[in-house]
């Protein structure tokens, strides 16, 4: 009857053990996803925040060559005024040249 409840209690330290075992490793295992979940989170933050950096960088560069084209359009558009006025002043020449010419 002794050997069978040494038995007994030597089942039950064992099977204590056991479950301490397991509940250390639950833990461990716990902390370990714990601490994937918040690497996972500040890894898709980082990644958005790249994402959103590389955006806006991109944004900058449009806005940057789109008011580059506006300043081109403005310079053309002041460059053909020119010509114009180069032009009706050569042809104004012309017509005074011609006067000149009918006069002598």
């Amino acid at each position: 009857l002794k050997d069978l409840e040494e038995r007994i209690r030597q089942s039950n330290q064992s099977l204590y053990e056991n479950q301490k075992r397991l509940l250390m490793d639950k833990m461990r295992l716990d902390a370990s996803r714990k601490k994937l979940r918040e690497e996972k989170k500040s890894l898709e933050l980082e990644r958005s925040t790249a994402i959103l950096n590389e955006k806006k960088k991109w944004e900058l560069t449009e806005a940057s060559l789109k008011a580059r084209l506006l300043e081109a359009e403005a310079l053309a558009l002041r460059n053909k005024r020119s010509i114009f006025k180069l032009e009706e002043e050569n042809s104004q020449l012309k017509t005074l040249e011609n006067q000149k010419e009918l006069e002598l």
